[in-house]
């Protein structure tokens, strides 16, 4: 985890599109880019304002040096899971099966500060 820099939000949104995965990352960022996030090899973590993940595709699968779908760190990351669940309780991992709404009990732990902000 990279510690020095300011607190950001992590936010959920699900939505449908028409493309490939690969092309809605590279929608998302332009996003980020155009809000100012600049992505370095040395601190692939490093300061944002915005990040945006791309944690699923429908049932799509990926794996490549771009793109992996489901994202990889999923199951690990209650600030990720949590509000997927939240969105659909009944998702399940498309290598698996197994409803996302599973890992949150190994996931119970990690600190998650809410908000009722929306933007």
């Amino acid at each position: 985890m990279d510690l020095d820099q300011d607190f950001f939000w992590n936010a959920a949104v699900s939505g449908r599109w028409s493309g490939t995965p690969e092309s809605l990352l590279e929608r998302l960022l332009m996003v980020e880019s155009g809000q100012g996030r600049e992505r370095h090899r040395d601190r692939p973590k490093g300061p944002r304002i915005l990040d945006l993940d791309l944690l699923l595709c429908g049932q799509e699968l990926r794996a490549s040096a771009r793109l992996t779908v489901p994202h990889p760190g999923l199951w690990d990351r209650r600030f990720a899971l949590a509000p997927l669940v939240e969105l659909d309780p009944e998702a399940t991992d498309p290598r698996t099966g197994r409803r996302w709404a599973e890992g949150l009990a190994g996931v119970a732990s990690q600190p998650v500060d809410r908000t009722d902000q929306t933007w």
